[in-house]
């Protein structure tokens, strides 16, 4: 009896001691293993000498491996940077009704197109579209010129224009900035408070939210030109279709006096007249037709201009009698400047050119798509 009360009590602490070390060691190969699938479930074979406080370090610093891993989804930021130091506001800027046009302080054949931005980030997201569609009609002029051996080596072909860098939404400037913007201002669309009024300065910028403005580095045009343009009419007793030279043209004497050979000059605009019927014969392009427009240079070259214009509606496509008269009507004047010089019989010269002309405009009218005037 005594035996049994002393024997007991060791058994039973002998029995709760092996429980115990079979239950530790159970759940510490459980944990090993769990950690181990959890750690590489591309490679189950692990090391066997790995400890739990390898495991635990380990399961600690893999979230951080991953969310490092993960790839960084950049914010477009609402607010692009801009130096207004950039911009030689010591010169008169040429404003239309939107935006207007300052030298580069940086190089001379370079300089800004600075927009007032008409609702926000949607405005500079339309300019944005503008780009794409001048680089897309870029590089369609190029291709195209070469599989017709028509390139002349310039960049962009048929599809020239003048931009460099696509629109920036920039951040309202400051009062300083802002107030000699406005100085600037020259042109048809000339404002004291073109850019904003300067007594409301603080509302404006709280008003327009900062972005206000948009920017785009573009190229300087060739001086002198003419600007020449087509109108085009709906119906009724009107004439379909006029053109005309725009009133910021240069000097027409200081245009001819510039032009070193008549015959090679017509040549080349007649040239990038058929080039430019091709153009606006593509759907895409054939919204350059509203508010038709080029700009014109020395050397008998076209260049397009105010090309935000293509995302207007409800232009008006030309029948053939519109086009005929833009078209020929462009012919006709540019011919009559250069013929302006007191050189010879220029009615006679006149009239010999004009049997050529009429050739050249039927050859241009098969090449633009001409349809029925919208309604």
């Amino acid at each position: 009896m005594m035996l049994a009360t002393i024997l007991l009590p060791r058994w039973c602490c002998a029995t709760v001691l092996l429980v115990v070390g079979w239950s530790v060691l159970h759940v510490r190969r459980y944990y090993e293993t769990t950690a181990r699938f959890a750690l590489s479930p591309s490679s189950p074979v692990e090391s066997p000498s790995l400890r739990v406080g390898d495991v635990r370090q380990r399961s600690q610093q893999q979230p951080q491996i991953q969310q490092e891993q993960q790839p960084q989804i950049q914010q477009k930021p609402l607010f692009q940077p801009f130096n207004w130091t950039n911009l030689d506001l010591s010169r008169k800027g040429s404003c239309g009704l939107s935006k207007c046009f300052y030298h580069s302080s940086l190089k001379d054949d370079e300089g800004y197109l600075v927009a007032r931005s008409k609702n926000g980030t949607r405005y500079h997201e339309r300019l944005h579209r503008v780009w794409e569609r001048a680089e897309q009609m870029s590089k369609l002029g190029v291709e195209v010129d070469d599989e017709r051996g028509e390139n002349d080596g310039t960049v962009g072909g048929r599809g020239r224009h003048f931009f460099l860098e696509p629109p920036l939404n920039v951040a309202y400037p400051s009062r300083s900035t802002l107030k000699q913007l406005n100085k600037m201002t020259h042109g048809p669309g000339k404002s004291r408070h073109y850019y904003g009024n300067l007594q409301l300065y603080n509302a404006e910028v709280l008003r327009r939210g900062g972005a206000t403005l948009v920017v785009q580095k573009v190229r300087v045009a060739p001086a002198p030109n003419l600007i020449c343009r087509c109108y085009f009419f709906r119906g009724g007793d009107r004439e379909r279709g006029r053109f005309k030279l725009d009133d910021l043209s240069s000097n027409r004497d200081e245009f001819r006096s510039a032009v070193q050979s008549r015959e090679a000059f017509m040549a080349t605009f007649l040239d990038e007249l058929k080039r430019l019927a091709r153009l606006v014969a593509d759907d895409y392009f054939s919204r350059l037709f509203y508010d038709f427009q080029f700009l014109l240079d020395a050397e008998g070259r076209i260049h397009h201009i105010d090309l935000d214009r293509m995302e207007n509606t409800g232009y008006v496509f030309p029948n053939k009698e519109g086009a005929k008269l833009c078209f020929g009507g462009a012919l006709r004047k540019v011919a009559g400047i250069l013929l302006l010089d007191g050189d010879g019989d220029n009615n006679t010269t006149m009239a010999a050119m004009a049997t050529s002309i009429d050739d050249a405009v039927n050859d241009l009218l098969r090449l633009v798509k001409v349809v029925k005037i919208k309604k």
